[in-house]
């Protein structure tokens, strides 16, 4: 299990309001959990992940700082992952 998490903080924002070239914006915390782990096998190993087990709606913080509508678009929802190694 992992967890990644992101304080919101709009104190630059707050500090450059009297700045008409000022280009800081307001971010919004967010927390996703992922399940990780792996499985020995005869041969390598096989690995596998669900990222974002909650299915958490957010914007990651470069999302939330750029600009442009493409820039705008929430982050992926619950995912996974395989993947399969043989060390030679």
């Amino acid at each position: 299990m992992q967890a990644l998490a992101v304080g919101g903080s709009d104190k630059a924002y707050k500090d450059q309001q009297n700045d008409p070239d000022a280009s800081a914006q307001p971010l919004t915390g967010y927390a996703t959990f992922d399940v990780l782990g792996q499985v020995k096998l005869p041969v390598g190993r096989m690995g596998y992940g669900v990222y974002n087990i909650l299915n958490k709606d957010y914007q990651t913080v470069y999302h939330q700082t750029t600009f442009g509508d493409l820039n705008r678009l929430p982050a992926s929802g619950t995912t996974y992952g395989l993947s399969y190694t043989v060390d030679y």
